[in-house]
C-alpha cells in the first residue's frame, strides 16, 4: 500500500514537471560593429618622362595639295611633217609622237614661245584652213574659217596674239592678206589688192604693220591700211621668205635671180624699214644661192640650204661656211636655239635609201639620224626648246 503511494507520488511529480513552463532560451548579446568612415581619396597619376608632351585632340585637317613636282630641264624637239601628218621627236630619247593625223599639213610656223605651231591643213571639201597645234598636249585649234582652196604662209605676231596669212578662193587666182587670233576669233581681211601671187606676210617687230611679197616687198600699216613698196621688183619672180633677224631691225629675204629661174630660191638680201629704197637694188647679204633659211634664237647664226648643201652663216663675222653635201636630196634645215647644232634632211647615216632627219654639230661633224621613216615624204622642219613639261 505504501509502495503504491510512492509510485503515485512519483508519477505526479513527473506529470507536474512535464507541464511546467520551460525556461526561455537565452538570446546572444548584440555584437558592436566598427564604425565606417568615408573620406575622399586623391588619385595620383603615374610619373611621366620629362620629355612627355600631352597630345591635345584636334580636328583632322583637310588634305592639302601635294607640292608641285620640280619641272624637268629644257627639252629639245624637232617638228616635221611626214606624209601630211605632223610628227614630234624628242632629241634626248628619240621618241617619235604623231601629233596629228594625215591632214596635208604644210607651211609650219613656230610661235614666239616655241610651244605652238601654226600651219595650213586640209579643211572642209577642197578647202584649206590655218590651224594651231599645241606641241605639248597635241590640242588642235582651227584658226581660220574661210573655206578657200588657196591658203598659204601663216606667221605669228611677236607677242603670239595674232596670225597673218594669205588666201584666195581658188587656186592660182588672186589672194588677199588676213589676220586672225590663234583661238579662231577676230578674223579680218587686211587688203583689197586682188593680186596673184601675194604671199609671205609677216608682222613688223612692233606688231603695228605687215610686210608681204607680191612681187616685190611691201609694207602695210594696220591702223590706216596704207601700203608702201619696200623693194624694186627683180623681174624674175616674187621675192619670198621675208624674216626678221632676232635682236636686230634687219629684214632678210630671198630674191630670185636670172640664173635661178625655174628653181626655188635666189640670193639673200637684207633691208631695214628705215632705209628701204625702191630706187636701188637692195644689198646682198652674201653672194650665195639660197633655198631656205632659219635663225638661232639670238640671231647670231643662220642655217641655209643651197644647191644640195647645208650651210651656216655667222653674223658676227659676216661669213658663210659650207657644212655638208646632201647628194641628190634637196635638204630641209633647222638650227638649235643656241646655234650649236643643225638638223637637216639628208641620207641616212645608218644606211638605207630613205632620207632621214640628221643632226650635226655647228661645224658639220658627229652626224646621227633622229628619225626612222620607212617610205614617208618628209617636208617642213622646225627646232624648238620647251622649258619643263
Amino acid at each position: 500500500m505504501i509502495a503504491r503511494r510512492r509510485w503515485s507520488m512519483l508519477l505526479l511529480v513527473i506529470v507536474l514537471a512535464a507541464c511546467a513552463p520551460a525556461e526561455p532560451a537565452s538570446i546572444p548579446a548584440p555584437v558592436e560593429l566598427p564604425t565606417l568612415t568615408l573620406s575622399p581619396t586623391r588619385i595620383t597619376p603615374p610619373t611621366l618622362p620629362p620629355t612627355w608632351t600631352p597630345v591635345i585632340p584636334s580636328e583632322t585637317p583637310a588634305p592639302s595639295q601635294a607640292p608641285a613636282a620640280a619641272l624637268p630641264a629644257a627639252i629639245d624637239y624637232l617638228i616635221y611633217v611626214a606624209d601630211g601628218a605632223i610628227q614630234r621627236v624628242t632629241l634626248e630619247s628619240g621618241e617619235v609622237v604623231a601629233m596629228t593625223g594625215a591632214m596635208a599639213a604644210r607651211d609650219l610656223a613656230l610661235s614666239p614661245d616655241g610651244r605652238q605651231v601654226a600651219f595650213v591643213g586640209a579643211g572642209a571639201g577642197s578647202g584649206s584652213e590655218v590651224y594651231v597645234l599645241d606641241l605639248r598636249s597635241a590640242f588642235l585649234q582651227k584658226a581660220s574659217s574661210l573655206g578657200f582652196a588657196d591658203v598659204v604662209d601663216p606667221a605669228w605676231r611677236s607677242d603670239g596674239t595674232q596670225l597673218v596669212f594669205a588666201a584666195g578662193q581658188f587656186m592660182g587666182q588672186e589672194r588677199e592678206i588676213y589676220t586672225v587670233g590663234p583661238d579662231g576669233l577676230n578674223q579680218e581681211r587686211r587688203t583689197t589688192l586682188a593680186r596673184i601671187g601675194l604671199s609671205d606676210p609677216v608682222f613688223t617687230p612692233d606688231g603695228r604693220g605687215l610686210v608681204f611679197a607680191g612681187p616685190g616687198l611691201h609694207s602695210l600699216d594696220l591702223a590706216s591700211g596704207a601700203i608702201q613698196p619696200l623693194t624694186i621688183e627683180s623681174g624674175w619672180g616674187n621675192d619670198t621668205s621675208p624674216r626678221w633677224r632676232p635682236g636686230s631691225d634687219e629684214l632678210i629675204y630671198i630674191r630670185p635671180e636670172r640664173d635661178t629661174v625655174g628653181y626655188p630660191g635666189g640670193s639673200l638680201r637684207v633691208i631695214t624699214l628705215a632705209e628701204a629704197n625702191i630706187d636701188r637694188e637692195p644689198p646682198m647679204l652674201a653672194n650665195l644661192y639660197v633655198q631656205a633659211f632659219a635663225f638661232s634664237a639670238d640671231g647670231q647664226r643662220m642655217v641655209f640650204t643651197s644647191n644640195f648643201s647645208v650651210n651656216l652663216y655667222d653674223f658676227n663675222t659676216r661669213t658663210a661656211r659650207r657644212l655638208l653635201e646632201t647628194g641628190a636630196i634637196l635638204p630641209l634645215a633647222a638650227i638649235a636655239p643656241d646655234g650649236e647644232r643643225i638638223a637637216y634632211l639628208g641620207p641616212n647615216v645608218d644606211g638605207g635609201d630613205v632620207p632621214q632627219v640628221v643632226i650635226v654639230n655647228a661645224i658639220g661633224r658627229e652626224p646621227f639620224s633622229v628619225t626612222d621613216v620607212s617610205a614617208a615624204v618628209v617636208t617642213d622642219l622646225l627646232w624648238t626648246r620647251l622649258e619643263g613639261q
